[in-house]
């Protein structure tokens, strides 16, 4: 890897790792807010301090790997359904929110007795689109 494809990439992570302390900030609900590559592998992420991870570190890769293909499948159906928004899952414990971005995704969780999730997940849309 040439030092001007490596400076692309940490410049790429910073800008990331930035937008997700922002959303984690906007939400006592939100648990974990990071970036996953079309692979599922995570380029930058954040647990709230204090919170206990629900998942360890095979099952979550293992999560993301599932919520980023089925983000690739979906993206072959954009000329006919339009792009994806974002896509939620609904666990009894958590929420788990995607939201795709050119060539990654966020992911937002969040606590699973949240009732007014939808404004965790519009504020957080905001925050990805103005930056």
């Amino acid at each position: 890897m040439s030092k001007d494809s490596s400076k692309a990439r940490n410049a790429s992570v910073e800008k990331h790792a930035k937008i997700c302390k922002k959303i984690l900030n906007t939400s006592d609900s939100i648990r974990y807010v990071g970036t996953i590559n079309k692979y599922g592998r995570t380029v930058a992420g954040f647990i709230r301090s204090g919170t206990q991870p629900m998942l360890g570190r095979e099952q979550a890769k293992n999560e993301f790997f599932v919520l980023s293909t089925i983000l690739s499948i979906s993206q072959d159906a954009e000329d006919y359904i339009g792009k994806m928004e974002h896509m939620l899952v609904t666990h009894e414990k958590v929420k788990m929110v995607l939201i795709p971005v050119e060539t990654i995704a966020y992911i937002v969780t969040i606590s699973g007795s949240k009732d007014d999730y939808m404004s965790v997940i519009e504020s957080a849309k905001k925050i990805i689109i103005e930056q």
